[in-house]
């Protein structure tokens, strides 16, 4: 009996309706930082979390959106909790579990809507009940 590998390098190629974002990665010595020189990532693909349609104590249940971003169009990206992703629209979400999937091809980032939107650069996250 011969045991196959299935190849998940491409499958980000078949995804439909995919979107660009912009990856900003914080660092121990700054803030993530959105200018021309933020890396762009091609072919991610998004999805709403369904919080009526998992189980109250399910981990997802704190989480917003989950990005998909395959490894192939990372470019060199290794995502970590507390970075930023900023979608298409603008609208910035911040990283809160990293999941690597589909035999290491392919990053699923959990996020949550970062409460920074329309803040100057820079700004630190705001945090709950205040700075």
């Amino acid at each position: 009996m011969t045991t196959s590998i299935v190849d998940h390098s491409m499958q980000h190629l078949t995804w439909a309706n995919p979107i660009t974002i912009r990856y900003l990665s914080k660092t121990a010595e700054a803030p993530p930082l959105l200018g021309p020189a933020t890396p762009e990532i091609t072919h991610v693909l998004w999805r709403t979390i369904r919080k009526d349609r998992i189980a109250s104590d399910s981990v997802l249940q704190k989480y917003d959106r989950t990005f998909r971003i395959p490894k192939a169009t990372a470019r060199g990206i290794v995502p970590k909790e507390n970075d930023i992703i900023v979608d298409d629209l603008g609208i910035r979400w911040k990283v809160e579990l990293v999941e690597i999937v589909s035999y290491g091809w392919e990053y699923r980032c959990h996020t949550t809507k970062s409460m920074k939107q329309g803040l100057p650069v820079g700004s630190p996250e705001p945090v709950a009940g205040g700075w």
